[in-house]
């Protein structure tokens, strides 16, 4: 907790002084050592593959399964960029967290409203294509088991339309370190990174069954 005390005035300083590229920097470092953290405190260890499939500029769509809280750690600890994901919005309350998930770009969803959802996340999108990356979970909520959940469309759909460069993760093992057990249990986790996908240079059969396109990816990479 002294550190990310410590990290939010480190923060708030930057802005005042308007050091955008430093601050960038600060955040990207910030995200990677709380997500180190809650790890180690969870005891997990993890095996990354395919980091090199993250593309260097950032406009960039990262989309994921979701077994459990920890997959946004996992994720997280592992980017060398600045990267916002879509939450309940609830999270956007928690002490300190919420400051850090609104300087990286999160949207926080009412999810009984699924067309103000929607809306959110394509306004969200414009932004990616600013540079702004963005992390989604198509399943919509946890499947809390290694068995995936069918993705939803819109929100793909709409990732479609935007004509964005989507790299597709695969989250394995985060369930069985709290979801299955209802408490803390350290374990092995696993993200694989596949290769990007540029939407705009799809086939027009790929275009056509994108979602089942995406689905397909990140479902190989799920260690049973």
């Amino acid at each position: 907790m002294t550190f990310f005390i410590l990290f939010y005035i480190i923060n708030q300083i930057l802005i005042l002084i308007r050091n955008r590229r430093l601050l960038r920097k600060f955040i990207i470092f910030e995200q990677r050592i709380w997500a180190h953290s809650l790890l180690w405190i969870v005891g997990a260890k993890m095996e990354v593959v395919g980091l090199e499939n993250i593309p260097e500029h950032d406009n960039v769509c990262f989309v994921s399964n979701h077994q459990s809280y920890i997959d946004v750690m996992l994720i997280l600890a592992n980017m060398p960029k600045r990267v916002g994901f879509v939450g309940k919005k609830e999270l956007r309350w928690v002490p300190i967290f919420g400051n850090l998930a609104k300087q990286v770009g999160c949207v926080f969803i009412n999810r009984k409203d699924r067309e103000q959802a929607v809306a959110l996340i394509a306004q969200r999108l414009v932004d990616v294509k600013k540079g702004n990356p963005l992390l989604i979970f198509p399943e919509g909520t946890r499947s809390k088991s290694d068995k995936m959940n069918k993705f939803k469309v819109n929100g793909l759909l709409t990732i479609l339309n935007a004509d964005l460069i989507v790299v597709p993760l695969s989250v394995s093992g985060t369930s069985k370190c709290y979801e299955q057990h209802g408490r803390i249990t350290p374990g092995k986790i696993k993200l694989v990174v596949h290769p990007a996908i540029e939407t705009e240079k799809l086939a027009q059969s790929e275009r056509d069954n994108f979602v089942e396109y995406i689905e397909q990816i990140v479902q190989s990479g799920i260690v049973v």
